[in-house]
């Protein structure tokens, strides 16, 4: 199960599958900040991906949407600058129930 292993555990076996012949193009890859790619000579790529969970990193009953959302962008922010990068464009990966308010995650995604 999942919890046998832990976060570290699933980010380790995430790594090895990652590694090897089949991904040349990654310089770094998973780690703290952000995976440096090297789609082709002269050009790097730094990119980051996290997750911002409710009720873990936001709590909505006592943050609006968009400050959520602006929380959330400045940390893939500090992950770039940790690595040296300069932004480029922003990614967004988002989870929410169907029975969400459209108005509120239009608002967060503003933030």
């Amino acid at each position: 199960m999942l919890r046998d292993v832990g976060e570290f555990g699933l980010i380790d076996r995430i790594a090895r599958l990652a590694r090897g012949p089949s991904a040349p193009h990654v310089l770094r890859g998973i780690g703290d900040d952000a995976a440096v790619l090297r789609p082709r000579r002269g050009e790097d790529w730094v990119v980051s991906t996290d997750a911002r969970i409710e009720g873990v990193h936001f709590d909505l009953a006592r943050e609006s949407p968009g400050s959520a959302g602006r929380h959330a962008v400045t940390a893939a922010l500090s992950d770039l600058a940790a690595s040296g990068a300069r932004p480029l464009a922003l990614t967004v990966a988002l989870e929410a129930p169907a029975t969400a308010s459209l108005d509120r995650v239009m608002a967060l995604l503003r933030g």
